[in-house]
């Protein structure tokens, strides 16, 4: 069951906010290969729509990437954000260079 009121995450809200209310953060840590950081995401409740992820740091690269880190394609960024569009319970995963 969804939750009405999405519970506030345990990084602090300064370094990382997600404004979709049913897209969760599962996992943000350094990649295997230590070539930056892996951010994974998670829609919750069977909703789609855009979502944007606005980051403390100033973003130099972003990348697609699946579950074993392995990139896909860059992905369009904005300085310290940027805005995916997400589907009914699915998972993204990007890798992020600061």
């Amino acid at each position: 069951k969804c939750i009405a009121e999405p519970k506030q995450a345990v990084v602090p809200q300064e370094f990382l906010t997600v404004d979709h209310p049913s897209v969760v953060v599962d996992t943000f840590k350094q990649a295997e290969d230590g070539n930056g950081y892996i951010l994974r995401l998670y829609e919750s409740c069977g909703n789609s729509g855009n979502v944007t992820v606005h980051l403390a740091k100033e973003i130099q690269a972003l990348d697609t990437c699946d579950l074993m880190e392995q990139d896909n394609q860059p992905a369009p960024f904005a300085e310290n954000s940027f805005t995916f569009h997400t589907s009914p319970y699915c998972i993204h995963t990007y890798r992020i260079r600061f």
